[in-house]
């Protein structure tokens, strides 16, 4: 199972040279900064609690599959909620933040896809 680290890494460090090299002013600059770090941090433990939850195996992996995706969006929701506090520029905030937010969506789905693909091996 690949676990797309390295994608995750890429997408990071686009994502902070973009905001990097934008015209934007110093407090743009780093709520938008912000924003890329929180998301890129919040998909770091998301893909951690889902790795986890792949683990458990049997009548208690529904059970846990609902409960990570539960717990990914109450990381992202308090992670959105902290960075908006903390930044007096909300635009470029939330659109650094959802900009890397969406690319690891994609990340996450090819992660669990790809985590699916030898227990749907093993059952024929």
């Amino acid at each position: 199972m690949k676990y797309h680290w390295h994608i995750w890494a890429v997408m990071v460090v686009a994502a902070a040279l973009v905001v990097a090299w934008l015209p934007l002013s110093l407090p743009q600059r780093f709520a938008s900064g912000l924003g890329v770090g929180l998301a890129a941090l919040s998909g770091a433990i998301v893909l951690f609690v889902r790795w986890r939850a792949l683990k458990v195996s049997g009548a208690a992996s529904l059970q846990a599959g609902l409960k990570a995706v539960g717990a990914s969006l109450l990381v992202r929701l308090l992670v959105l909620a902290a960075g908006l506090y903390l930044t007096h520029a909300a635009l470029p905030f939330v659109i650094g933040f959802f900009a890397l937010y969406f690319g690891l969506q994609v990340v996450e789905v090819r992660y669990l896809v790809s985590a699916d693909q030898p227990s749907r091996l093993s059952a024929q």
